[in-house]
Order: C-alpha cells, then structure tokens, then sequence
C-alpha cells in the first residue's frame, strides 16, 4: 500500500522530572519510573503515586488523593461514581466510603473465592466486582472452587524452585460454581442472583440496566455449546 505522508516532529509531552517537580510542590514523595496515566476523566489526570490513587489536574494544578495507599495496596481495587470503593483484604469483601468500611462476606478463603475473576479468566473476564450506573449497587463474583482438586506447577521465579498448588477443573472433573452477589452500598444489604442449575456454567458478560434495575448475565453451559442472555432483578 501506499500513500503519502508527512513527517511530523515529536514534542515531549511529559517527562518524569516535570511530574516530580509537580509532585514536589504538593509535599508528596518523588517517583523513580513513570507510571500508567489515564487522561479520560474529564481534565483530571488519573494516576497511582506510591500506592494511592489520586487525580491531578495540570491546568489548575491541584491534587486529589481518590483513593489511598491503605485501600490502594489491597486486591481487586474498584471506585464507584457515588465514592464507594470496593477491594478484598484476606479473601473476604469490603466496601468503604473512606470513613464507614463494612465487610460485605465473611467466608472467604483460597476455596471460596470472591470479587475476583472467575472460570480460568475466560470468556472476557478479566475482574470480579461491577459497579452500578448510580454507584451504590455492586455485583461481585463468587467462586466455591472447594471441589476442585489440586493440580501442581512449578514456580520458577523462586531459588529454589518450589510447587505451587493451583485449582483447575480438568475435562470430565468437578468443575468450581459461580454464583452472583449484590450489594447494596446504602442499606449493606446482601441478595444472590438465582441463575439456577446446572452448578457448573458459566456466568459471563455481567452488565447493568441503565435505571440499576436489573443485571444481565450471558450464561453459557459447560459444554460451550448454548448459551442463553438472562435478566435478573437486582433487588430480589
């Protein structure tokens, strides 16, 4: 193929000794790499500076810490719009508002595992907590892997080497089941999405009705085979 095109100069857009300076005039710690930036909330640079999420905004230089290195350092970490934030500490599910923390499940363990991806990271699933559109309702992920066996690998990265037990459902084995939870940020309510037999399918796609109401599910049998888009009422 080809075209014409014009050769265009680079302009240095950021470079990590600007960002220290400007970290410097807020009192705050120095970075030694530069880290992942994310530019599409409004004028508000999005970034992680030594655990804590904050906002920076470079027009009106000012600095806001969203969420901070004791919540920034725990597992799958998630905001909601309404200020909520979502993260695990020692297998279990917490919600906090930055001053009113509730622990939403009690039972967490390397065998039943929550807000967390699910089915091997399949399917699209990268994550396990999903956030309502008014960011008080969150649906969450729960995986009873308690029947799955064992199957062993090796961790490299150690000297020496050591074997590490991972749970992973062979073809024709018991296989991990997949429920769904929702939390009500406001009344700390807990409900489970009733998505029925068999246990072992797959729950992928989770998304939200624009008015909250209710929570779609694209639910696939373990066959691959069929799969069927379920609505479901958040509340009930």
């Amino acid at each position: 193929m080809s075209g014409n095109f014009k050769s265009q100069h680079e302009q240095q857009f950021l470079s990590l000794v600007q960002l220290n300076q400007k970290l410097k005039s807020f009192q705050k710690n120095t970075l030694k790499s530069m880290p992942v930036i994310q530019f599409n909330q409004g004028p508000d640079w999005i970034l992680t500076v030594n655990g804590s999420k904050v906002a920076f905004n470079p027009v009106k230089n000012t600095y806001k810490v969203l969420i901070d290195q004791s919540i920034g350092s725990k597992t799958s970490v998630e905001q909601s719009t309404a200020g909520y934030i979502a993260y695990l500490d020692n297998f279990n599910l917490f919600v906090t508002n930055g001053t009113d923390q509730n622990q939403v499940t009690k039972d967490g363990s390397k065998d039943i595992v929550y807000a967390s991806s699910v089915h091997r990271d399949e399917f699209g699933i990268t994550k396990g907590t999903f956030w309502s559109n008014s960011g008080k309702l969150l649906a969450f992920y729960r995986m009873d892997q308690s029947m799955v066996s064992d199957y062993p690998i090796i961790d490299w990265t150690t000297r020496p080497a050591k074997n590490v037990n991972i749970k992973y459902p062979m073809a024709g084995d018991k296989s991990h089941e997949v429920t769904v939870g929702v939390y009500n940020a406001d009344t700390k309510a807990v409900v489970y999405l009733k998505t029925g037999e068999p246990v072992e399918q797959y729950l992928t796609n989770i998304a939200w009705s624009p008015d909250d109401k209710y929570i779609y599910i694209a639910v696939l049998n373990r066959g691959q085979n069929h799969m069927k888009l379920n609505q479901y009422d958040a509340a009930t």
